[in-house]
């Protein structure tokens, strides 16, 4: 079940980078996701097995690029935000159900 959801999750990343590239404004928030983004690929890419890794570094760039998008100084045109609702939608439906955290959680 990981590696279908790496594959989606790689796809949706994909579209979102390109679409967002097309507003990009080189803003520190701007930067900020880009290399969120950069970073999310890069352990996708490494990851040649199912594992938890994958999802716990879709979960850390979900969480730090929604914190952009939702509170930073970056504008998304109207093709930008649907792609990242659709990461979105995706990732509430698949990646957060088969994450597993480990160790002590503050709540």
């Amino acid at each position: 079940m990981t590696s279908e959801i790496v594959i989606q999750a790689k796809k949706y990343i994909s579209e979102f980078r390109i679409n967002f590239m097309a507003c990009y404004k080189a803003r520190p928030d701007d930067e900020r996701i880009l290399r969120n983004i950069a970073e999310v690929e890069s352990v996708l890419n490494r990851v040649n097995k199912d594992s938890n890794k994958s999802l716990v570094a879709l979960e850390r760039f979900y969480q730090s690029t929604s914190l952009i998008i939702g509170l930073g100084a970056v504008n998304l045109d109207e093709q930008s935000l649907a792609k990242w609702r659709t990461y979105d939608k995706f990732h509430y439906d698949y990646v957060k159900p088969n994450l597993k955290l480990y160790g002590p959680i503050v709540i």
